[in-house]
């Protein structure tokens, strides 16, 4: 009975530490808030930004963190590639990136 509700409460943990909201501030720390806590880090320990189907992953000196992706998130990843060119992120990305810059400059 115990084991069976700890499996039913598996999803919930694991939903409960997706962050909802990640920001940036001007002095570059990343703070990733989710319901149970949240983890501030320097933009500086960012290695790397990946995705998935659903999820950014962002991989830094001691550890990752998985936000869902968002439709706001290239803001996001543009201020974190300002604060440290040394980001590593997929072609795919930058190149979208790199055409949302072409818009503003358009607009």
């Amino acid at each position: 009975m115990l084991a069976a509700l700890l499996v039913a409460l598996a999803p919930a943990f694991a939903t409960a530490f997706l962050p909802y909201s990640v920001t940036v501030s001007d002095d570059g720390v990343c703070s990733f808030r989710s319901l149970l806590r949240e983890r501030r880090l320097r933009v500086d320990r960012i290695k790397e930004i990946d995705w998935d189907e659903d999820s950014m992953i962002i991989r830094h000196d001691s550890g990752k963190a998985r936000v869902l992706l968002d439709p706001v998130f290239k803001p996001f990843v543009v201020r974190l590639l300002e604060l440290n060119p040394m980001i590593k992120v997929p072609d795919d990305l930058r190149s979208s990136l790199d055409d949302r810059g072409a818009e503003e400059e358009l607009a």
